[in-house]
């Protein structure tokens, strides 16, 4: 057999082995993958700021039995007019099933999910929109038998949204979804001025102040560093360009700055001043009831002082109304009659206190105690305060004479009206209620009442433990 003959013999040799492979149709020749498949009901989510997002995928491979292994990242999407260094890449947040996740910032987020088994992997890709919860609503301070604080929030649209019915439900847990290491410890006030909120603790002697709208804490004011005696009480309206005053437990004042965080002492009191009652307008008056020295001092423009008005007397309310008057309570220390005096005429040297422009004296208040809250309503010229679970309404004005102050209440609460609030447009009350008795696990509720028709028309219960400040917070 010649060489050539031989190569042939060869070739035909291969050439039949090779289609013998071809033919055969064993698992050797093909090697099957485990495809991955992802379908998820939707690729666009909208959560709140502070909220957790979860995000579930439906997974499938082709093949039973191998393990999937799940990554999550995401980044943030770069919005018009931000710079380009604020642009995140792609950073790992989870290796779960299904995402759980809170967004560190408001706006636009690419989220990548990622499944890999031993021969393959798929990719998913997800857009997230965080907004802020916190936007409009109303906000509950309160706080359980052992003082520990809670915030309750209500999220609106508008106000009527109250009295309607939102489509939301209240968050119990507010600014601590937000900041959880920041508890409140014995929380007392929670004001509004301009983007910020504060929040006073006595106990703990520190202030909290955080982002109107997404209820970030921006600062928190330790009172014990350079006031040791501050015991925070009550905040009241702002009094100079950022900056609310604060009431001590032991009757001194000293001033917040909102916007730079500090507290700082004011030449506006004298130091041998004693306040144990503040009130205060957001038309930037304020008034402080010193009963150690039986005087009020009053700050409208500048600072003016009842002087001798109310010696051998005390005084047990007073409050402002939308138009400045200024009307005091206040109990005859010999004979026990009670004075109820309205001041309304403004004197730049002397402030309020130049004459009396209407006064009744009466044998008792006792529908009216210290504790008690007292709102006017401008719209049908009346005073609303509280005693226990009842609710008053005082005429205040007969022409020119004062009305007595009423014995009967216009509503009385399953449990104590611990405070309340006026709605924007003077309709509506929010009673804060407190009834231990309740059945919800929290025993605060939130009720709206009717103002004209003296009915409760919309009911929270269960949203609060004792309530401490109702405060609707509108959006800007």
């Amino acid at each position: 057999m010649n060489r050539m003959t031989k190569y042939l013999l060869i070739l035909s040799f291969v050439l039949a082995g090779m289609s013998a492979c071809i033919d055969d149709k064993s698992k050797d020749a093909h090697i099957q993958l485990s495809h991955i498949t992802i379908q998820s009901e939707r690729d666009t989510f909208y959560c709140d700021y502070g909220s957790v997002q979860e995000i579930q995928a439906n997974v499938s491979q082709d093949m039973d039995g191998q393990e999937l292994h799940y990554e999550w990242r995401a980044r943030y999407i770069l919005a018009e007019g931000e710079e380009k260094q604020d642009v995140d890449s792609l950073k790992y947040i989870s290796t779960e099933p299904v995402l759980k996740y809170s967004f560190p910032q408001l706006g636009e987020f690419q989220v990548r999910l990622r499944v890999s088994n031993e021969d393959v992997s798929e990719m998913h890709y997800y857009r997230v929109f965080v907004q802020t919860g916190f936007n409009e609503g109303l906000l509950v301070l309160s706080a359980d038998e052992q003082k520990k604080g809670r915030t309750s929030f209500l999220r609106t649209q508008n106000e009527n949204d109250l009295v309607t019915g939102s489509e939301y439900e209240f968050k119990l847990n507010a600014f601590e979804a937000v900041n959880p290491e920041f508890p409140f410890n014995d929380p007392t006030d929670v004001v509004k001025e301009g983007q910020r909120l504060a929040i006073s603790c006595r106990e703990d002697q520190v202030i909290y102040i955080f982002n109107n709208k997404t209820f970030d804490l921006l600062s928190r004011v330790d009172l014990k560093v350079d006031f040791a005696w501050m015991r925070p009480i009550k905040m009241g309206n702002i009094m100079a360009t950022n900056t609310v005053p604060v009431l001590s437990e032991r009757g001194d004042f000293g001033q917040l700055n909102l916007q730079y965080g500090f507290v700082y002492d004011d030449g506006f009191y004298p130091e041998t001043s004693v306040y144990d009652r503040y009130y205060s307008t957001k038309n930037g008056v304020h008034c402080f009831v010193d009963n150690e020295n039986s005087r009020i001092d009053y700050f409208r423009y500048r600072a003016f002082n009842s002087g001798d008005i109310f010696k051998g007397y005390h005084i047990n309310n007073v409050f402002i109304t939308n138009s400045n008057d200024l009307w005091t309570v206040a109990t005859n220390e010999k004979s026990g009659r009670v004075k109820i005096t309205k001041f309304s005429k403004f004197d730049f040297f002397q402030g309020p206190f130049t004459e009396e422009s209407a006064s009744l004296e009466t044998a008792t208040i006792a529908t009216l105690t210290e504790e008690a809250q007292m709102i006017e309503n401008s719209v049908f010229h009346v005073c609303f305060y509280t005693n226990g679970s009842a609710l008053y309404q005082w005429k205040m004005m007969e022409g020119a004479a004062i009305v007595p102050l009423p014995t009967d209440p216009v509503y009385t609460a399953e449990g104590e009206i611990t405070c309340f609030a006026s709605s924007t447009n003077e309709r509506y009350l929010y009673l804060g209620v407190w009834n231990p008795s309740a059945e919800t696990e929290l025993k605060g509720s939130v009720l709206v009442y009717d103002v004209q028709s003296h009915q409760i028309v919309k009911e929270y219960p269960g949203i609060a433990d004792k309530p401490i400040k109702i405060l609707y917070k509108p959006a800007n």
